[in-house]
C-alpha cells in the first residue's frame, strides 16, 4: 500500500466518527459497518489476493509493487502471536509500524504511542536493510531522548517528550520531511531483505 493509500486509510478512520456524530440524534444508520470493520475489508482487498503463504506472496513480484508484496506479508504476520514471531518477522514489523505512524503523524505520533517501544528494532531493521538514509533520520529523530535512546516504556517517552519539548519540535519537524523523501525507495529494501530471509518468515 503506497503513502497516499495509507494516510487515506487513516484519514477514513479519523472521519467516520464524526460523520456518526453528524448523523440524526437517536438514530443509528442501519446497516452500516464500523470504521475498523471497514479498514479491515479494504486491507483484505488489497493484500488478500496476493497469497496466504510466504513463496505465493514472494512470486507476485512481476506483477505487483514491492511496496505491496511487503504489505501482503505484513499483513498476513500481523494475525500471528507475538510470541510465534521470528526475529525477521519482528523487525518487519517494527518498521511496518514506524512507517504506518510517522506517515499518519510524523515521530510525534511514533514516540508517543505503544509503536515506539520497538523503535530499537526498527533501527536494526534498517541497518540489517541497508537503509542507510532511514538510518540517519531515526538516529536524528531519536537523538532527542537521553543518550540517543528511546525508552521501551511509553510512559517515559512521553514524559521525556514533555521535557524536551522545544528541542523535539525544532528537531522531529525536519526529521518527518526528510523521512517522507527518503522513504520512497524503502519497498525495494525490504522485499530485498524478506527474500534473503524468506526461510525465517512464516505466515499463520
Amino acid at each position: 500500500m503506497t503513502n497516499r493509500a495509507q494516510r487515506a486509510c487513516w484519514l477514513l478512520l479519523l472521519i467516520a466518527p464524526l460523520a456518526n456524530a453528524a448523523s440524526v440524534p437517536g438514530e443509528k444508520n442501519k446497516g452500516e459497518e464500523p470504521p475498523e470493520v471497514r479498514y479491515a475489508a479494504m486491507l483484505e482487498a488489497e493484500y488478500g489476493p496476493l497469497g496466504k503463504t510466504t513463496e505465493q506472496i514472494l512470486s507476485r513480484e512481476k506483477t505487483h509493487e514491492p511496496a505491496t508484496i511487503v504489505g501482503a506479508l505484513v499483513y498476513r504476520l500481523r494475525a500471528k502471536s507475538p510470541e510465534g514471531l521470528s526475529v525477521i518477522e519482528k523487525r518487519l514489523l517494527a518498521v511496518a509500524d514506524l512507517r504506518d505512524e510517522v506517515n499518519n503523524g510524523g515521530f510525534l505520533q511514533y514516540f508517543s504511542n505503544a509503536a515506539g517501544n520497538q523503535s530499537s528494532m526498527a533501527m536494526q531493521a534498517y541497518r540489517d536493510m541497508g537503509a542507510a538514509q532511514l538510518v540517519k533520520v531515526l538516529q536524528r529523530a531519536m537523538s532527542v531522548f537521553p543518550g540517543g535512546r528511546p525508552s521501551a516504556s511509553l510512559d517515559a517517552r512521553q514524559k521525556a517528550i514533555a521535557l524536551a519539548k522545544r528541542r523535539v519540535e525544532a528537531t522531529w519537524g525536519s526529521c518527518d520531511d526528510e523521512f517522507y523523501l527518503r522513504d520512497e525507495g524503502f519497498g525495494e529494501l525490504a522485499l530485498a531483505y524478506a527474500k534473503k530471509h524468506r526461510a525465517q518468515i512464516t505466515l499463520p
